[in-house]
Parts: C-alpha cells; sequence; structure tokens
C-alpha cells in the first residue's frame, strides 16, 4: 500500500502543475502507485468541490475534472466563521483525502467533534476497515503565539480522535503538517 501525505498550498494550482507535466491527475496516480493521497491546504470552496471542475488558472475557458477516475475523494473544506482570521475564511486550509473505489468504509468530514475546529476544514477521517487515516493541516501558533490555545485545543482533540476510533480500526494514523 502507498499512501502519500502532500501539503500542496492550493489544489487548483497542484493539478494545473500535474497536468501540464502528467497529462492528468489519473496519470499521475498510475505514475506513482498511490493508493491513498491526503492533501492539505488544497484551499477550495464547497461549491467548486460539488461542480467537480476547476478552472484552470490562468485562463477562463479551460476546467481540469476534480477527481480521478477509480477513486472516490473525500473533502473538509473550510466553512465560514465570521472570526476576522484568514483562517476561518471560504477558500483557505481545507484537506481531501482520494482512495482507490472500494476501499473505503466510510468518512468523517467533523472528526475533532468540535464546531470551532472542525469549521477550519484541517481534518478528516477515512475508515478503510482494518485501519483509519486522519488526515489534518494542523493550525499555526501564529508568529506570536496568538494562535497557540487554538492550536493545542486542536491536538488534544485530534489525540482524543484517534483514541475514540483506535478501537474500530488496527492501527490509527494522522497525516499531515
Amino acid at each position: 500500500m502507498h499512501i502519500v501525505s502532500w501539503n500542496v498550498a492550493s489544489w487548483p494550482t497542484a493539478l494545473n502543475l500535474i497536468t501540464e507535466r502528467h497529462g492528468s491527475l489519473d496519470n499521475f496516480l498510475a505514475r506513482h502507485r498511490i493508493d491513498i493521497l491526503a492533501l492539505q491546504e488544497v484551499k477550495m470552496q464547497t461549491a467548486v468541490i460539488e461542480k467537480g471542475l476547476i478552472p484552470r488558472p490562468g485562463t477562463k475557458a479551460s476546467t481540469m475534472p476534480l477527481n480521478a477516475a477509480g477513486y472516490e475523494s473525500f473533502w473538509a473544506p473550510a466553512r465560514a466563521q465570521n472570526t476576522g482570521s484568514k483562517s476561518t475564511s471560504k477558500g483557505f486550509n481545507g484537506v481531501a483525502t482520494f482512495v482507490r473505489a472500494g476501499w473505503t468504509v466510510r468518512a468523517e468530514r467533523d472528526p475533532l467533534q468540535d464546531a470551532a475546529l472542525d469549521a477550519e476544514g484541517r481534518c478528516i477521517l477515512t475508515f478503510h476497515g482494518s485501519f483509519a487515516v486522519f488526515n489534518c493541516y494542523i493550525p499555526f501558533a501564529g508568529v506570536n503565539n496568538e494562535r497557540l490555545p487554538f492550536k493545542v485545543k486542536f491536538l488534544r482533540a485530534l489525540r482524543g480522535g484517534c483514541r475514540r476510533y483506535e478501537p474500530k480500526a488496527t492501527a490509527c494514523c494522522w497525516l499531515g503538517i
């Protein structure tokens, strides 16, 4: 099994580069024999994800398919919270997990069970029979540690989630930074 974790810092931009170099996301996944691709900082909005197509950066007419043939994708985009923080704005953060079709038993977009933590789109949990994967984009504490309490709260919730779900899976791992 080949699991890849990648902070893409914008899925549209990364997907455009993948398409330029490999022809398609399908070719990229096949070439690297990726079974599970965990992406962080996808910077995608729900409306775009639901359409399944994203504009090719730098063009107005061309689009790229969001998903890959033979894979299922699971998304946790940031949902606006009106806190004034860039981290809670639509189009920031966000994680996505691509998994070979048929491998996923279920997925949870809000696995931390805390509305404020889950709203930032920093974690998605997928179950694959004998193991589970937390795909996470860990919050930055800030230059002056202004978000350190939030980061600590996030990490504690993540640890609690791993403990909560571990009995249901032989292995439980988390990916991301």
